[in-house]
């Protein structure tokens, strides 16, 4: 390979790795490879296999349902017109029910990553018990959650026990926060970030792991969207809005649910503060929907534009020419899994100089930095 910098026009999906190795997509949505070492630009980045169907959300959504909105009513309610049970064990029966379906859930994804780690555990992951952050942080939420159903029925204290699902959201909103700052220098991994690398927004993390684990995508799903959020400047934006939309939600969550509890009769607010917690879920899940819908459009105009800059001042027919033409036709390595690349790299250069209508040249050692993308 040639040592001095060539001219290459901007494409946000060039990526070399630290053998000097040209590795492009060969799907759909990504660069490809001539066989003279050419490079051929796409419109589109690069691809994520998410294929979502409706029935098993919808049955577990049914099921959270049932476990923490109609059961613990039928029990509080029922029980209180008829039964003599004074308010203290009505409480207290109620809050056994309303973590049954943590019982359920959280075990069973524990034991998919512990059981199958190598299908769905983490990046450059090897150890069964490097479980991926959405397992940790949901484990806090269910600690922070548990205490008010434990101890609000003894002390008593039943304002607190109706605040019990927003103290399960309410972590989760405040670790999101947390994660809009980019920690460079964490000593332990964050799903698929390596140890001491820059931490990427909470959205980010929530969607690879749901993806791999909940929905069986595996480590498949987790390479292809690190190729996706380090090639694609909208993307890492799209990420980012998503977090903070999320966080105000949180702190929306909490404050209605205050509201209900310390605003209304508790006979109303049970009701009340167990099923706003569903519809805050609809109304966040929805708006999270059209933003995606909306953002990934313009990710895909901007892919677009990125390919017409290009043909306009012309592309380059020599490219950079592979040391081993055969990787290009090979998955990444482990070696690549565990190379923590620098996120933005080419394509964030390419946004800043097609605002400035510029055409820039990129080194090798530059190009070296840039993007990892899925073969």
């Amino acid at each position: 390979m040639a040592s001095s910098p060539r001219a290459v026009s901007p494409s946000p999906t060039t990526a070399t790795t630290a053998t000097g190795t040209t590795h492009v997509a060969t799907s759909p949505g990504s660069v490809t490879a001539s066989p003279a070492g050419g490079l051929h630009l796409s419109t589109r980045p690069p691809p994520l296999e998410f294929r979502f169907h409706w029935l098993r959300p919808s049955l577990y959504f049914l099921f959270l349902l049932f476990c923490n909105v109609l059961i613990p009513c039928l029990l509080y309610y029922l029980l209180q017109i008829y039964t003599p049970l004074d308010e203290q064990t009505l409480v207290g029966v109620s809050s056994a029910a309303l973590g049954l379906s943590s019982c359920f859930d959280a075990p069973f994804r524990l034991f998919l990553l512990v059981k199958h780690h190598k299908k769905f555990g983490p990046l450059s992951s090897t150890k069964w018990w490097h479980l991926d952050s959405f397992m940790f942080a949901y484990t806090i939420c269910l600690f922070v959650f548990a205490f008010p159903l434990a101890i609000a029925p003894a002390i008593p204290l039943y304002d607190f026990f109706l605040m019990s699902p927003a103290l399960l959201i309410m972590p989760m909103g405040v670790i999101l926060l947390l994660s809009l700052h980019s920690w460079q220098r964490l000593p332990f991994p964050i799903s698929s970030t390596p140890p001491r690398s820059p931490t990427r927004p909470g959205i980010y993390y929530i969607a690879e792991d749901l993806a791999a684990v909940d929905f069986g995508f595996g480590r498949t799903y987790r390479r292809q969207l690190d190729a996706r959020y380090r090639a694609s400047p909208p993307f890492r934006a799209h990420i980012m809005h998503l977090t903070v939309f999320w966080v105000i939600g949180a702190f929306v969550h909490f404050g209605v649910t205050a509201g209900l509890v310390w605003g209304t009769k508790f006979g109303v607010a049970f009701g009340a503060s167990l099923g706003w917690v569903f519809v805050w879920m609809i109304i966040w899940g929805v708006a999270s929907y059209l933003i995606t819908k909306l953002e990934l459009a313009h990710e895909y105009r901007w892919w677009a534009e990125c390919a017409n800059h290009d043909k306009e001042y012309g592309v380059p027919t020599g490219g950079v020419k592979s040391e081993n033409a055969a990787e290009g036709t090979r998955g990444r390595s482990d070696r690549e899994e565990k190379d923590e690349g620098k996120e933005g790299g080419v394509g964030a250069r390419i946004e800043e100089r097609m605002s400035g209508g510029t055409v820039g040249t990129v080194r090798e050692d530059e190009m070296r930095e840039g993007p990892k993308v899925v073969v």
